[in-house]
């Protein structure tokens, strides 16, 4: 029986975070909206139009109107799914859920949401598990639907439909019924209209059975993945959010089971889980561009970043004047410098890189750019000079952060390159009176 003060509602939720309900209008996501809203835990309403029927609009205006009338900040988007179905050549299910999640994820992104709560029950559970078994999916697609995958937070996957129309009914929460879901035309509706009662006169608790053989089922998974994958495969940076999987801690077989439900669970689409998972089998040097990040298949690694868009080469002009009055963000790493006397006690802020380099032995103007193929520089302590990419290869620099580093060009040389060190022919020596420090820090 669902409750307005069970624990499944709030048991995820700390001090201070965002919520966000996706709603639809019908008694699911509603009746999960009103009870965020009743516990003074909704911070805002998002609602999906996907142009594929007449009444969407009127539903979309029946969810403005009750946002507006609880005082919680309304989002809607109309999305042009049969045209992005059509042009990606996916189906139409697929095309709804790819663009509603996206829609999701830039209002994380933009307005700041820790969770978005969605309204998938018990009986949405045991469709989704029948459908994974119908369509032959491999073993993980046993677990079902995740309560909780990255931002993404389903309270209600305890309750069956039952449950929510009994509370809709007994708390007068209004919503609107989807004729589309008499129709048997999809998989989901065909299960639900028609496989799930015929099911039900052979055993009428087949759907809790499933549930809870899926729950078991989940926590082994879980604890492998725990204790087998996360803990030796899986190397994540929390300050930025960058991922790197090491590909030689399992098997290809095994790698390709873990690898697509850990990427869920972090929040990544089953669609770019299953594409970044193909990169276990692709040559060296393979990327991915995916909505917000880039994904490189290494040496024995798979590298995941955080992009704000796609790499992409740079090119900035700092002159004389410029120096110790200006700040600059280039490569997502703010980047400052700084005039210093040589006795100058070394500063640095916390995570900031710094060089320091004899100010008189520099040609103004500096060009801070990416590497190019054929670069070259003399390194501290060489006596010759060197090609960038070689410093790269001994260095053990990925493909993937390559494109990251910057390169500081006077107008007769490269003197200074991020990472690793500067030119021998801008060094500190006895003579030296005058600095030029460089600092960079990543945003």
């Amino acid at each position: 029986m669902l409750s307005f003060n069970d624990s499944n509602f709030f048991n995820l939720l700390m001090e201070n975070q965002k919520v966000l309900a996706a709603v639809s209008g019908g008694p699911d996501s509603m009746v999960l909206a009103w009870i965020f809203h009743q516990r003074g835990g909704l911070h805002g309403i998002v609602h999906c139009d996907f142009a594929l029927r007449e009444e969407s609009i009127e539903e979309a205006d029946f969810v403005a109107e009750m946002a507006a009338k609880w005082g919680i900040p309304f989002f809607s988007k109309r999305l042009e799914t049969a045209d992005y179905a059509l042009d990606n050549k996916i189906s139409v299910q697929v095309a709804a859920r790819e663009l509603r999640y996206d829609f999701f994820r830039e209002l994380i992104d933009k307005e700041g949401f820790d969770w978005v709560v969605l309204g998938h029950h018990a009986d949405d559970q045991a469709e989704s598990i029948l459908m994974n078994l119908l369509r032959g999916g491999s073993s993980r697609h046993l677990m079902g639907i995740p309560r909780v995958n990255g931002p993404f937070w389903r309270p209600l996957l305890d309750y069956s439909k039952a449950d929510i129309l009994k509370f809709a009914e007994d708390n007068q929460i209004p919503f609107r019924l989807d004729p589309s879901n008499d129709s048997s035309k999809y998989l989901r509706n065909l299960i639900r209209n028609e496989l799930a009662p015929v099911l039900s006169t052979v055993n009428p608790s087949w759907q809790h059975q499933l549930i809870e053989r899926e729950k078991s089922y989940a926590a082994q998974f879980q604890w492998l993945m725990d204790h087998s994958f996360r803990e030796s495969a899986v190397k994540k940076d929390q300050e930025t959010g960058n991922i790197e999987i090491n590909l030689n801690t399992h098997s290809s077989e095994e790698l390709k089971i873990f690898l697509p439900l850990w990427l869920e669970n972090e929040g990544f689409s089953g669609i770019h889980a299953v594409e970044i998972a193909r990169l276990i089998d692709s040559e060296v040097g393979r990327k991915l561009f995916l909505e917000g990040f880039e994904i490189l298949k290494d040496r024995q690694t798979i590298v995941i970043r955080k992009v704000k868009k796609e790499s992409e080469a740079v090119e900035l002009l700092v002159s004389l004047d410029e120096v110790g009055e200006k700040e600059w963000e280039i490569k997502q790493q703010r980047l400052r410098l700084e005039w210093h006397n040589a006795n100058d006690s070394l500063k640095s802020g916390k995570g900031e890189e710094m060089f320091r380099m004899d100010a008189e032995k520099i040609h103004w103007p500096l060009k801070v750019r990416t590497w190019q193929k054929g670069d070259r520089m003399q390194p501290l302590g060489f006596h010759g000079t060197k090609k960038i990419k070689d410093i790269f290869i001994d260095q053990k620099v990925s493909r993937f952060n390559k494109s990251e580093v910057l390169l500081f060009e006077d107008a007769k040389q490269i003197i200074c390159l991020s990472g690793f060190r500067i030119a021998e022919g801008v060094k500190l020596d006895q003579n030296t009176k005058k600095e030029l420090r460089i600092y960079l820090k990543t945003v």
